[in-house]
């Protein structure tokens, strides 16, 4: 920081040295900084947005609300942003950002980021003077803190995906014992039959970086025979896993059942995505 401050000193001295310019005033000076500090602070960093809004330009007030943007789109695709650069402009907090959009890498089995389309954030700030401290709690209302988890915002049924993230290990051994769980439960039990389904439709990002695979969802079909609960298991990523959620609360089944009562049965169930390339 010293030698930031050595450098504004510096630059202000030889504008007021030069002939034809006006010397900055003291407000401009101390914006000047506090952007250098914020970018010192941000720039480079991902961060995840709350809600994960769509959109090109995100417009918060002061609050944190939303006033223009969205709407609401999959984690993979609208959740995660690297800051590229901070202003203030106005008492407009100006951030630019790209979107990182995540898929997962079946082989190192993990969630890797591919760079997304800029993107331009901007929320209302109160009357100044301006400090880091001031403008840290609107950040807060737009991006998860550090000390939040993305498990706890995200849908339910990735909530034990994202908690287990961290440890590709676990996580690996999680799809083996769900399968085992599964096989196990089918030792006196008949299993569902699947009567009516619809295949998912590719997401627009998906398409666009021409991404295939398959992906692993549990599901729980009820007496009934419908999906009552759904689970990612090994995702793909880039929205085909809310596609696939989406499409298979639809499908109908012939329940399991066990001694010809009809009962609630957990299945794993793999969707694949393929692209016909000309």
């Amino acid at each position: 920081m010293a030698g930031l401050r050595m450098t504004c000193r510096f630059l202000v001295a030889l504008l007021l040295l030069a002939g034809g310019f006006s010397p900055l005033k003291t407000s401009e000076i101390d914006i000047s900084r506090l952007e250098q500090v914020l970018n010192g602070t941000y720039r480079g960093n991902t961060l995840i947005v709350r809600s994960f809004y769509r959109g090109k330009v995100l417009c918060y007030d002061g609050q944190g609300k939303l006033l223009k943007g969205g709407p609401e789109g999959p984690w993979t695709v609208s959740g995660m942003v690297e800051i590229k650069r901070v202003r203030i402009r106005q008492h407009i907090l100006e951030i630019q950002a790209d979107r990182i959009l995540l898929y997962y890498d079946q082989e190192r089995k993990k969630l890797r980021g591919l760079r997304g389309d800029s993107l331009v954030i901007e929320a209302t700030l109160e009357q100044g003077p301006y400090s880091i401290e001031s403008i840290r709690p609107i950040l807060t209302k737009i991006f998860l803190s550090p000390s939040e988890q993305l498990a706890d915002v995200v849908p339910d049924y990735w909530k034990q995906f994202c908690a287990e993230e961290a440890d590709p290990t676990q996580r690996s051994r999680r799809v083996d014992d769900v399968a085992a769980e599964a096989r196990a439960q089918f030792l006196d039990v008949k299993p569902p039959i699947l009567l009516r389904k619809r295949e998912p439709p590719y997401s627009e990002e998906a398409r666009r970086a021409r991404l295939q695979g398959a992906l692993v969802l549990y599901v729980v079909v009820d007496a009934r025979g419908d999906v009552s609960e759904v689970r990612v298991v090994r995702p793909l990523g880039l929205g085909l896993d809310e596609e696939a959620v989406r499409t298979i609360r639809k499908w109908k089944f012939k329940p399991a059942t066990r001694s010809g009562a009809p009962i609630a049965a957990r299945i794993l169930v793999e969707i694949s995505f393929r692209l016909g390339f000309p």
